[in-house]
């Protein structure tokens, strides 16, 4: 515990020199709250007449005002756009940290202490994993305390937090980063450029956009039972990706693979 620690640190440390990586995970998350919190408001103040939200009448609470269901609807679609913060933010980092290792060839030196592998890929694992997950977490709290300040009364009705909400950012948030940032490892592993591990291991969030875009072309809402099926899910993945990581990263083979 006390080596992977010490990788963790050195992980973050290099992170808060890599200015283009701090940028990048803290922009994606500040654009998403400002724009969810720009495109509510908008919606608040629009008018809106019961014909305009005539199709999504029969899959919204009967009792919501025009104006509230298409609120009701744009908070459905905003939650999938969220997901793509505990998807994108540490397949971002892990690809740097671990082909960066290949390109600075500073990763033998590393084998050569007695640190496990295991130990090696938990810290390393960790530095994406925890400001992934700090960064869906914080952002979905400054969201939520926006929309209830600044929406009126109607509004916040329909505004998260709800149960939809807190499953998908509970729940599904730290099995998808613990996916992305898992797969980035494995990818890592075969390549050598870091936007390549990153690009493919992003594939992973496209399930979760197309979800939105099957709401947005098919009128269909999303509600919390497939938000508990898909943590279901990705435990499932997840439980694959760690069993391929344990198969796959050996000390020798990493340092065939890496050199």
């Amino acid at each position: 515990m006390r080596r992977t620690w010490i990788v963790l640190k050195r992980e973050w440390r290099e992170l808060r020199e890599n200015r283009f990586l701090l940028v990048s995970t803290a922009a994606l998350p500040l654009f998403l709250c400002m724009g969810a919190v720009f495109a509510a408001l908008t919606t608040a103040r629009a008018e809106i007449t019961a014909s305009d939200v005539q199709p999504l009448l029969g899959q919204a609470p009967a009792h919501l005002l025009p104006r509230q269901v298409m609120l009701f609807v744009l908070m459905k679609q905003l939650l999938g756009v969220f997901l793509a913060v505990p998807a994108i933010i540490p397949a971002l980092i892990s690809a740097y940290s671990v082909v960066g290792e290949k390109q600075l060839r500073t990763l033998e030196p590393v084998l050569a202490t007695p640190i496990r592998v295991g130990e090696l890929l938990t810290g390393k694992c960790l530095a994406a994993f925890l400001p992934a997950l700090l960064a869906t977490w914080t952002t979905f709290g400054v969201t939520c305390a926006l929309l209830r300040t600044y929406l009126p009364p109607e509004g916040r009705a329909v505004a998260p937090p709800n149960a939809e909400w807190l499953i998908a950012v509970l729940l599904v948030a730290p099995l998808l980063a613990f996916g992305s940032n898992t797969l980035t490892v494995l990818v890592s592993a075969r390549v050598r450029d870091p936007r390549a591990a990153h690009q493919f291991s992003s594939l992973l969030v496209l399930p979760i956009l197309g979800a939105v875009l099957v709401q947005l072309a098919r009128g269909i809402l999303l509600g919390w039972r497939f938000w508990l099926g898909t943590a279901v899910v990705m435990l499932w993945v997840d439980a694959i990706l760690l069993r391929l990581a344990a198969r796959w990263f050996h000390r020798e083979g990493i340092l065939a693979k890496f050199g």
